[in-house]
């Protein structure tokens, strides 16, 4: 399962999963559904998006009641939802993400932390980072040091290091299978060369990435009062 979410997030970058209206003639039963289907996919700050392998069986957005330290906030969240239960698979994973050009970044080991609070997690959750050149991509996924179970807030940290010809960062938060997340207080760092890299995998790209339109600085990192 592991494996299958580093392929996962090791080989693309995927777009929010949308959906259509239904049509003028609909039943009242058919249209209460997708209403309610509306109101479960809640609204997500700028430079959020959903992926994963099944994003649709998970509600992701943001929690304006539950965050970390005493300043008010908000955070992001991931929540699996039960209908999905006897769907699921070993390799089920939804993750709330960001991707943008790191010009400020570049010839730079960057350390990036965030808090994620966590219930009834029966895989695994955990931060995540990637870091893309026009034929490699470095992913860190905390594979190795996953959060499973119950847990308060916990400190997550990942660094990696952006070379000069990198094209893309992104990052996030993924649920593996059932559970609930939290996370809050996202925040970049540059680090020097004593800081050790969590690097778990490095590979090959077969094609150059499409970075048209992304943001060129993370942004929406659910600071206190954000």
């Amino acid at each position: 399962m592991y494996l299958f979410i580093f392929f996962f997030l090791f080989s693309s970058v995927v777009a929010e999963i949308s959906y259509n209206l239904p049509g003028r003639n609909q039943n009242s039963i058919d249209f209460l559904i997708f209403y309610i289907h509306r109101l479960n996919k809640p609204f997500l700050l700028g430079g959020w998006f959903r992926a994963g392998s099944n994003p649709s069986f998970y509600y992701m957005g943001v929690d304006s009641a539950v965050f970390y330290g005493n300043a008010s906030g908000t955070s992001g969240f991931i929540n699996f939802n039960p209908v999905y239960e006897t769907n699921l698979t070993p390799d089920t994973f939804g993750t709330m993400m960001q991707a943008f050009i790191p010009q400020g970044f570049l010839n730079k080991r960057v350390q990036l932390t965030c808090f994620v609070k966590y219930t009834n997690v029966t895989d695994y959750a955990g931060m995540w980072m990637r870091v893309d050149t026009n034929t490699t991509q470095t992913l860190d996924n905390m594979s190795n040091r996953p959060l499973k179970g119950t847990g308060d807030w916990t400190k997550c940290v990942s660094v990696l290091d952006v070379h000069q010809d990198a094209v893309n960062l992104a990052f996030g938060v993924l649920l593996s299978n059932a559970g609930q997340v939290w996370f809050n207080q996202f925040e970049f760092t540059i680090v020097d060369n004593n800081t050790q890299t969590t690097s778990l995998y490095v590979g090959d790209l077969s094609q150059p990435l499409n970075t048209t339109g992304e943001i060129n600085n993370p942004i929406n990192l659910f600071g206190p009062n954000n």
